[in-house]
């Protein structure tokens, strides 16, 4: 019974992607089906390439970075990082307080 079930669940959904040749090549992920409309293919790739980071892993590789300097990159990007979100909460701070009088 349950694989009548299952056998019509097949038959009832095609699935859209049977007949989509893949290309097994890095840019796989950055592949978007255009249907009808080319300028809404176009915005699907860009908004797949932002969400994926595309443009900067680019830029990160574009030049060989000894494993050294990487790792102080890396240490003052997280410096960075925790000064800002530090200077926001004292700027935040300082408002609230003026705000009250101060």
């Amino acid at each position: 019974m349950r694989e009548l079930l299952f056998a019509n669940l097949q038959q009832t959904t095609p699935d859209p992607y049977k007949d989509t040749k893949l290309r097994l090549k890095p840019s796989l992920g950055r592949t978007v089906r255009v249907v009808s409309d080319v300028s809404r293919a176009f915005r699907m790739l860009e908004k797949k390439c932002s969400d994926n980071s595309v443009r900067m892993d680019e830029t990160a590789q574009r030049f060989h970075v000894r494993r050294g300097q990487r790792k102080k990159l890396l240490r003052m990007k997280r410096w960075r990082a925790l000064f800002k979100e530090g200077f926001i909460a004292e700027c935040d701070k300082i408002r609230r307080m003026r705000k009250q009088g101060w």
